[in-house]
């Protein structure tokens, strides 16, 4: 069964879908140095996650085709793509 995340912008409520990080590349860097939860590709099925040769995160995203976060960026909050994909994850029959 999925579980519910409520994010606030402001005066703004939003519901997104809970997930834990899944991502070797992140899971694999201390948790200091990892994007924060806020950022959903970080908690993405589509994120494909990568560090640059300065030790810099980035996340590629499948769904998209075009690197969807840097650490220079706005970060990306609320995204179909990842809510389909964590349903579709949900309802898979070994899940």
């Amino acid at each position: 069964m999925l579980e519910y995340e409520t994010l606030t912008f402001g005066s703004l409520k939003v519901k997104r879908i809970h997930a834990a990080v899944t991502s070797p590349t992140l899971l694999a860097l201390p948790e200091a140095a990892r994007p924060v939860p806020l950022l959903g590709c970080t908690t993405c099925p589509l994120g494909s996650w990568y560090l640059d040769e300065e030790e810099r995160p980035f996340c590629h995203c499948e769904a998209r085709r075009y690197v969807s976060w840097t650490t220079n960026q706005k970060m990306i909050t609320l995204c179909d793509d990842r809510e389909v994909a964590l349903m579709e994850q949900a309802t898979e029959p070994d899940n």
